[in-house]
């Protein structure tokens, strides 16, 4: 919240499935057309294979631990140009990469680990002249067990985790945008959110007994 207040990072809209998936809620093409919009960023995959044929689809460089330097080199020259719109990339450009005007994260793998969480998603968050947020496209629910990328979190010197301090969230059924669960409308497309209804306990219809109470006499409590 401080580095967000001083303009150090900006919020980012998250689009993510309802819960947590051993998979992906959706083709990462799909994904990518329907909203990253004209927005320049990065694609993270587990496998080569899965970034080759993404980059086949969008028409987008892929850069792996087998891309040669020079090859390497030229992408990220023209990613920051401007030519290269999107890196489908298998871990790299994970950390230690800075390029402020990206603004699209697209997370097509699992996340077990909060820190690799947070070092995908910053790639987006640094403040560009002219972005005022980021989008990121949670395919596997990562965001519900690590938090958003923008929240507080606790640190520790104690071993423990990285613990994000989690409020309430909600996602959009209209356009799958997060957001907190106490707005009533949807701050992406503007949806009205249905007051949800009281769902009634089940009734089984069977009598009430008193629970007999147990005398417990001092030989017992010797015999304890």
């Amino acid at each position: 919240s401080e580095l967000l207040a001083a303009g150090h990072i900006v919020p980012a809209h998250v689009y993510r499935p309802p819960e947590p998936l051993e998979g992906l809620a959706s083709e990462p093409v799909d994904a990518w057309r329907r909203l990253a919009g004209a927005g320049q960023g990065f694609a993270y995959f587990a496998r080569v294979e899965q970034a080759r044929a993404f980059a086949s689809e969008i028409g987008c460089a892929v850069l792996s631990g087998t891309t040669p330097d020079d090859e390497r080199d030229a992408i990220i020259a023209g990613f920051r140009s401007g030519d290269v719109r999107c890196i489908a990339n298998v871990q790299i450009l994970t950390e230690g990469f800075d390029a402020p005007a990206a603004e699209v994260c697209m997370v097509a793998r699992g996340c077990d680990h909060a820190g690799a969480w947070l070092q995908m998603v910053g790639r987006v968050l640094r403040p560009s002249p002219g972005k005022d947020h980021a989008i990121v496209i949670d395919l596997s629910g990562a965001s519900h067990r690590h938090g958003l990328p923008h929240e507080d979190r606790e640190y520790s010197l104690d071993g423990r985790a990285i613990r994000a301090k989690v409020e309430p969230l909600r996602v959009c059924p209209a356009c799958g945008r997060t957001q907190p669960s106490a707005l009533d409308h949807c701050e992406g497309c503007g949806l009205v959110f249905p007051v949800a209804q009281l769902k009634r306990p089940r009734i089984w219809d069977v009598p009430l007994e008193l629970a007999r109470e147990i005398a417990v006499t001092a030989e017992d409590r010797r015999a304890v």
